[in-house]
């Protein structure tokens, strides 16, 4: 709150009355308020647009209803080209004759329909109708490591009011509340849980559910180490612990390759050999027969243990 403002020393008959949509610091200045306030006013209005009503003023930190009453007579706000618009659209219809048709610009629809805020992206939430300022808060909090593990987690965003969040808060994809003690029962098998079973755990929603079943497709099948979830694409730290906590691998679940027997096909569609490391090993196996060991595939020139070393734990020989 403002301390300092001493509207008695000023001669009312000098100062003229200011526009909060117009005036600059050194017009608040000269109604009593600080520099530093003034500042602050200009930008928010250059930041969310124009004050609808003096009343509007008491969002700003440091104004409040008895500091807007002392400098209230100061103030005015003049309509702008958009107001005296409308209004003249509006008296213009007054004396029109009913059989006129008057076209006016369609308001955006809003319809909502199930949608995760922690994937939504930019373009779903338009569809679905929500505001430029919703929908850039929403991905700026994302983008900051923000995180939505309940519906009512989006209240924490800047401009949200609970009477349009409750009309389409059965929308949201999240639960109403955590339960802590069912949370801690629930444990899959990273090999053979699905997506449905995956959604179960609190903070995973179905596009995150959906890439770690489609990467564990492109291993082959399954996972051989917690660790390989670091590499699904757009999987952040949270929702990683999540998985760590509420998932497991056992060596029976791991699909393993026969490198004596399998096709070319088969070991160039997994992504951790390329299709020329896959011709290399096949066309080898070709010329000089089956292999006994791992440490045959050394043998191939080109091949290095590094490129062998993720790839092993879904190699044997049989």
């Amino acid at each position: 709150m403002i301390q300092n403002i001493h509207l008695s020393s000023i001669n009312k008959k000098e100062v003229k009355k200011i526009d909060p949509n117009f005036s600059t610091a050194r017009d608040w200045n000269s109604i009593g308020i600080p520099y530093y306030l003034g500042n602050k006013i200009v930008r928010y209005r250059l930041k969310y647009g124009r004050f609808s009503n003096i009343s509007d003023l008491e969002i700003i930190d440091g104004i409040d209803s008895a500091v807007l009453s002392r400098i209230s007579e100061y103030l005015v706000i003049h309509p702008c080209k958009k107001d005296i618009n409308e209004r003249l659209l509006v008296k213009k219809k007054s004396i029109r004759p009913t059989s006129h048709v008057v076209i006016q610009k369609s308001k955006k629809v809003f319809t909502p329909f199930l949608f995760d805020p922690n994937d939504a992206t930019e373009e779903l939430l338009d569809s679905i109708g929500f505001t430029v300022r919703f929908t850039k808060n929403l991905l700026a909090y994302r983008s900051n490591g923000g995180n939505f593990r309940v519906k009512n987690d989006l209240l924490k965003l800047y401009g949200i009011d609970s009477l349009s969040f409750s009309k389409w808060k059965k929308f949201i994809d999240l639960p109403d509340s955590l339960t802590t003690e069912k949370e801690k029962k629930i444990l899959f098998n990273l090999n053979l849980v699905s997506v449905d079973e995956l959604r179960l755990i609190n903070g995973v929603g179905k596009k995150t559910a959906e890439r770690v079943v489609d990467f564990r497709r492109k291993l082959g099948g399954s996972f051989y180490h917690m660790n390989q979830l670091k590499e699904v694409f757009s999987l952040d730290s949270t929702r990683i612990e999540k998985l760590y906590e509420h998932t497991f691998i056992t060596q029976e679940s791991i699909i393993k390759i026969n490198i004596n027997t399998c096709s070319f096909e088969q070991l160039a569609t997994h992504p951790y050999l390329s299709y020329r490391q896959a011709r290399w090993i096949v066309n080898y196996r070709k010329q000089h027969g089956n292999y006994s060991e791992f440490k045959d595939l050394l043998k191939i020139k080109p091949l290095k243990w590094d490129d062998l070393k993720k790839i092993l734990p879904y190699l044997e020989i049989k």
